[in-house]
């Protein structure tokens, strides 16, 4: 499938299904685009933009995961009273001979980040109370559909979170690599990951963006903070720190951060622990160095076991 054939049934959508659009006109080009995706953003004679994702193969499943994010991360930002913007998802779906494509409104970027500011609007929506279909689910964590970029991610609700992110998170990437020395040294993790939080034996669950780094935020030219691309699900506030290593996030951040969730005890061993899943994710995506980086930061937790 054409990535042209697919932007152009995505402006047929904005045309016949968002209101007060005006007339819609050509794409401005590619905006860019990952290794399975390419993006466009739209026009409209109405002064509204949007961005336009496209993949060739069919990649429904991964486009409504992001748009369900958005929503979550949206309907939380509103409920916490954060200062930021995420923006509106309005259809995931396959093209009519093959591919998929979502359709968002394009947020202008190109403003400086204030980190603080940033910092305090994660905060907020990690401060946010939970939905109702959430929050009576107790320790719930996980949402309906996952993933992370274009890899699968499992998010079954389950009871504790332990359970969830040695079954949903450890587990899987660690078969993924195939390596015989990573999964027995990580299964021996698994079995003892539970002493990481005996200072907060029951973490509560909060919104989290999931795939938090330097490339998923910006602000508008206005400084406002933009949060997209996520992978979004309701877990351990600490969870969301795990891409940090490429996030750019400084003092301020994290000074506005903690005045809205404090530091939890603990919170220092438990770092490379949320740091692992994302080096297995990246060793099973791109393999090179990360495999042996996943194998250092296993063993460093089994010694703190």
């Amino acid at each position: 499938m054409a990535i042209q054939t697919l932007t152009s049934e995505a402006a047929d959508y904005i045309a016949a299904s968002i209101p007060d659009v005006g007339t819609v006109l050509p794409p401005k080009g590619a905006a860019g685009g990952s290794g399975w995706a390419s993006t466009a953003v739209i026009p409209t004679t109405s002064g509204r933009s949007f961005f336009v994702k496209t993949a060739a193969r069919p990649a429904a499943a991964m486009f409504t995961a992001e748009a369900a994010g958005l929503a979550a991360l949206s309907a939380a930002a509103t409920a916490g009273g954060a200062d930021v913007v995420v923006p509106t998802a309005y259809t995931a779906r396959d093209g009519a001979d093959g591919g998929s494509f979502l359709v968002m409104d394009a947020v202008p970027l190109g403003g400086r980040v204030d980190m603080r500011r940033l910092g305090d609007a994660v905060g907020a929506i990690h401060a946010a109370p939970l939905p109702a279909g959430v929050a009576g689910k107790g320790h719930g964590f996980g949402v309906g559909v996952g993933t992370i970029g274009g890899s699968v991610q499992r998010n079954a609700w389950a009871d504790d979170w332990v359970t969830f992110w040695v079954e949903r998170r450890l587990r899987p990437q660690l078969a993924a690599t195939r390596d015989a020395a990573l999964i027995r040294e990580g299964g021996k993790l698994c079995e003892g990951v539970a002493a990481l939080f005996a200072d907060e034996p029951a973490p509560a669950p909060v919104c989290l963006h999931g795939d938090l780094w330097s490339g998923n935020y910006g602000a508008t030219p206005e400084g406002v903070p933009v949060l997209y691309d996520p992978a979004t699900y309701y877990g351990h506030a600490e969870a969301e720190w795990g891409m940090s290593w490429c996030a750019s996030f400084n003092s301020a951040f994290y000074d506005a951060y903690h005045a809205r969730m404090p530091r939890a005890a603990g919170a220092d061993e438990r770092e490379d622990l949320y740091t692992l899943y994302h080096i297995l994710n990246h060793a099973n995506l791109f393999g090179g160095g990360y495999r042996s980086q996943a194998a250092g930061l296993i063993g460093s937790l089994l010694r703190r076991l």
